[in-house]
């Protein structure tokens, strides 16, 4: 820790981090091979134990598999850079969610929305075979997953470091379920009724059977855990947001719409289960 302080002021402690060029595909000398990369990180926090934090740089593809290897050893998710692409706002969900990270900056937020230049296609890994990879991230998303986020902070930050907050991302299809004590949430992202590729949800359990979530090109399919109740059904679900930290609905879905959850569109969710025989 670095400690700073003004002249009769409270002394604080803030963190050192290290940022990380990740490898790319080119061999060592074409970038700092003998950086914090995540294969040489034990080095790093024997040699330099004075750094608390090394953060990943993030524009590879397989961002998901970096976020794991980035959190090993007790470190937490740091991530100083990363790409402005279809894909930033979902994973900015993803990693709160399910990192509980500690930081997510877009490289070049001022451009986000515009169309890439040739210097940034190269920067940002753009890949054909994934549309996204190319498509600039909608701005008007990306503003309502921060506020959404930012609204329901004192709630996330209490959560963090528990299983009350968790989530999941189209990016890594295989893991798709959230348990949450005796209830749970299957969360379907490959289907023919969902167009967009962009899903991602977030769950926070806030009591035994109440949920807030966050979720986009999706279809939530919520199941009971308890064996001795194996049933599940809704209590109550509603659409709404948060102002001066309190609950706000807009809507209340029932019908066809509570029966078949899909959302098309980043909605955030507050829902109630019940359980029985």
């Amino acid at each position: 820790m670095n400690r700073v302080a003004e002249a009769g002021k409270a002394v604080y402690d803030l963190p050192m981090t290290a940022n990380c060029w990740l490898d790319k595909g080119e061999k060592p000398g074409k970038y700092p091979s003998g950086g914090p990369v995540s294969r040489r990180m034990e080095w790093w926090k024997f040699a330099a134990p004075a750094i608390d934090v090394i953060a990943p740089d993030i524009y590879v593809q397989n961002f998901c598999e970096i976020c794991d290897a980035y959190t090993k050893m007790g470190n937490p998710l740091f991530i100083p850079e990363t790409a402005t692409h279809s894909h930033v706002g979902p994973r900015l969900v993803y990693t709160v969610g399910h990192h509980h990270a500690i930081c997510f900056a877009p490289f070049g937020f001022e451009d986000m929305g515009q169309e890439f230049s040739g210097t940034q296609s190269y920067l940002f890994g753009v890949d054909t075979s994934d549309p996204l990879l190319q498509t600039p991230q909608n701005v008007e998303e990306y503003r309502w997953y921060n506020q959404t986020l930012a609204a329901m902070m004192s709630m996330l930050a209490d959560a963090y470091g528990t299983d009350r907050l968790q989530a999941v991302i189209t990016e890594v299809p295989d893991k798709n379920r959230m348990m949450f004590g005796s209830y749970g949430f299957m969360v379907l992202f490959d289907l023919p009724i969902i167009q967009r590729k962009d899903g991602v949800c977030l769950a926070l359990q806030v009591s035994e059977d109440t949920f807030y979530l966050i979720a986009n090109a999706c279809m939530l399919a919520p199941f009971s855990a308890d064996p001795e109740k194996p049933n599940v059904d809704l209590l109550a679900l509603e659409e709404g947001y948060f102002e001066d930290g309190k609950w706000v609905m807009t809507r209340r879905l029932n019908g066809d719409e509570s029966a078949s959850m899909n959302f098309g569109e980043p909605t955030l969710l507050k829902i109630k289960l019940f359980s029985y025989k």
